[in-house]
C-alpha cells in the first residue's frame, strides 16, 4: 500500500454504504462521496472548487477533501422493494472476500491519481475496501451499477 494522506473514514448515522471518490491531487474540487442508510435514504455530497496547497497534500484533515457536507434530508428514498434489492445487491458483491486494498499498476501515470474507497456496515461489522484508480474488484463495479439503476428506478417511482 502506497503512503497516501486519506480523510479518516465519517460514518454517518444508520449508514449502509458509504463511497468516497478521491482526488489525490492539488485539484481537489472533483471529489465526490454518497451514501445509502440502511432504511434506503439515499445521500450525496460532490465537492465545489477546492484546491490545496502543495504543503498541505500530505495532511488527512477533513477539510482538505471534502467541502460540501451531506444534506440533512435525503437526495432520494428508495422503497421497501428496492431497500431489499439493495441489500441482494451487496449480498452478490461478497465484500467479506473482497481484499481491504487494490493497487492499479498505472497508478503514478494516471493524471490526476485518484481512489475510491467503499466502506460498508454489515453485521455490526465495518468493512472498508480501497482502491487505486482502474484497479476495481468487478463485485464492486457491478454493485455500483446495481446501485445506479436503483436510484434511477426511485426516481422514476418519485416522478409519477
Amino acid at each position: 500500500m502506497r503512503e497516501l494522506a486519506l480523510p479518516e473514514i465519517y460514518l454517518p448515522v444508520n449508514m449502509l454504504i458509504l463511497y468516497e471518490k478521491i482526488i489525490i491531487d492539488r485539484d481537489r474540487s472533483g471529489n465526490w462521496r454518497f451514501y445509502f442508510g440502511k432504511d434506503g435514504a439515499f445521500f450525496n455530497a460532490r465537492n465545489k472548487q477546492l484546491w490545496v496547497a502543495p504543503e498541505h497534500l500530505q495532511l488527512d484533515t477533513l477539510n482538505l477533501f471534502w467541502n460540501i457536507p451531506f444534506a440533512e434530508e435525503p437526495t432520494q428514498q428508495l422503497s421497501a422493494i428496492q431497500v431489499t434489492q439493495l441489500y441482494q445487491a451487496i449480498d452478490r458483491a461478497a465484500i467479506k472476500k473482497l481484499k481491504p486494498y487494490y493497487v492499479d499498476s498505472d497508478f503514478e501515470r494516471t493524471l490526476p491519481p485518484w481512489i475510491e474507497r467503499w466502506t460498508f456496515v454489515k453485521e455490526a461489522k465495518i468493512y472498508t475496501i480501497t482502491i487505486e484508480c482502474q484497479a476495481t474488484p468487478f463485485q464492486l463495479v457491478q454493485l455500483k451499477k446495481e446501485l445506479e439503476q436503483l436510484l434511477v428506478a426511485a426516481s422514476v417511482q418519485n416522478l409519477s
